[in-house]
């Protein structure tokens, strides 16, 4: 038997400087994992229609966004992505706890000409419209300027996704069923994280778009005789049980979000603004997040339109993929295939 020959063997050193450089793909995919499966699962809704070149420039807008950020920069490392936030804490907090070549974090006021022009391949606004919708006193004009700027730092031909929430039209109906739960305090008004899901309905009707006069504060709704024992019904236009929904199991935030709301355009609304700064509309869909759904919808309550046939659950999400161009210009459309494999 004949012994290898040591110069063709490799030595522990070079082997050492192997695994080394592959070690900071292997510790970012162990911190991907560490990440709320529900941000990880939102990153791979929006990297599937990010069909761009690789090298691209790429800003991700968004208030506390440094989580997501890293799940895009791991998830597609071919992209150079620049985070933005409002809030220079966030930024330091994502620069040392994030470290990636492909990724970096700047401070940048957003909303107002924060961005250089005709400087990305793709931007990506994630759940940041409805909150300055919401600290603008509710004011849509402030999100029309805020497309228009982001719409201004894209090169022509790039791609802008947007992912928020799409609003049901105000004027429809649903019945909303909750668990009945006469153990929790209902006397604390001023606390509604210790009510029950019904009790806490009731305070947020009272209670919502507190930026507001006294007079436009909350929403209609109405208790109705339960179907089963042991719940309550209600019933309420769908847009607020909709915001209901989306907020019900945000844990100790329910004073500190109360100014928020997440439902203000229609999808209708989201393609007319995007038509208006002469982007061409891609694809949009209503996103449902299975995680989000096995956690906080399933079996905490049912929806019903006015005839009592069941409904089933609400998107967690919209997504809307555009890209800036003449709307009259002539359309290329692309297509990505599996290929067959032959068969042995």
């Amino acid at each position: 038997m004949s012994v290898p020959s040591l110069k063709k063997t490799v030595s522990d050193k070079d082997t050492e400087q192997k695994l080394a450089a592959q070690m900071p793909d292997f510790a970012a995919m162990h911190a991907l994992s560490k990440l709320s499966p529900i941000i990880v699962r939102k990153a791979h809704a929006i990297i599937s229609h990010l069909l761009i070149k690789p090298g691209s420039n790429i800003a991700v807008i968004g208030q506390k966004n440094a989580p997501l950020a890293f799940a895009l920069s791991v998830i597609n490392p071919r992209m150079r992505y620049t985070a933005f936030d409002l809030d220079a804490r966030h930024v330091k907090q994502g620069t040392e706890k994030y470290r990636r070549s492909n990724l970096r974090f700047e401070k940048s006021h957003i909303a107002k000409s924060g961005l250089s022009e005709n400087s990305y391949d793709a931007v990506i606004c994630v759940d940041f419209l409805h909150q300055i919708y919401s600290g603008a006193t509710y004011n849509k004009q402030v999100v029309e300027d805020t497309i228009a700027e982001h719409m201004r730092a894209l090169k022509e031909g790039g791609i802008y996704i947007l992912y928020d929430i799409a609003s049901p039209p105000e004027d429809e109906f649903v019945l909303l069923e909750l668990k009945d739960d006469p153990n929790k305090n209902t006397q604390n008004s001023d606390q509604p994280e210790a009510m029950s899901d019904a009790e806490r309905l009731i305070w947020f009707s009272a209670n919502a778009r507190p930026l507001h006069p006294q007079s436009a504060r909350g929403f209609y709704m109405e208790e109705l005789s339960p179907r089963f024992p042991g719940t309550r019904l209600f019933r309420l236009s769908s847009k607020w049980a909709y915001e209901f929904i989306l907020r019900k199991d945000m844990k100790g935030t329910w004073s500190t979000h109360l100014n928020r709301e997440y439902t203000f355009y229609t999808d209708i609304e989201y393609r007319r603004q995007l038509r208006r700064e002469n982007a061409r509309l891609l694809y949009r869909a209503p996103q449902w997040n299975s995680r989000r759904i096995k956690d906080c919808f399933e079996g905490r309550f049912k929806l019903y339109d006015e005839n009592s046939h069941p409904m089933g659950f609400p998107p967690t999400g919209y997504i809307c993929v555009s890209e800036k161009s003449n709307p009259r210009a002539a359309a290329r459309i692309k297509e990505r295939r599996q290929t067959g494999q032959s068969q042995n």
